[in-house]
């Protein structure tokens, strides 16, 4: 109980910085835009992976911080098992940083397949 309370409490103030850094700019990320990454942790049929979920904002946070960077964001929860998407806008991000990003995140989750990645909607 207390795990998933205090689990909560972080996704929720997470939440509320993804969406005051993705709207104060006022700009709308499109979908079919391919200067957006898309994170999905998926379940099947036990949950999504919560530990993946906290390497991957850890090392978003790192990488901002490190970039000295603000990364426009996105998080919706589709799916009654924790099932959640992260849409990333690289636009602001050099083409190095981008590709940096892209590639790290995809090592740290190529034999995880309850993480999908991609450039459009990945469900």
């Amino acid at each position: 109980m207390r795990r998933s309370r205090s689990r909560f409490i972080q996704i929720f103030i997470f939440s509320c910085f993804l969406s005051v850094v993705t709207w104060a700019s006022a700009e709308i990320l499109q979908v079919s835009d391919t200067s957006l990454l898309h994170v999905n942790f998926i379940s099947i049929g036990a949950g999504i992976d919560y530990k993946a979920e906290d390497r991957f904002l850890y090392y978003l946070k790192g990488f901002q911080n490190e970039n000295h960077v603000t990364i426009g964001s996105k998080m919706e929860h589709w799916g009654k098992e924790g099932e959640t998407e992260y849409i990333l806008d690289l636009k602001k991000l050099s083409p190095k940083q981008q590709k940096d990003l892209e590639k790290t995140v995809t090592e740290m989750f190529k034999d995880n397949k309850r993480v999908k990645l991609g450039n459009s909607a990945s469900r």
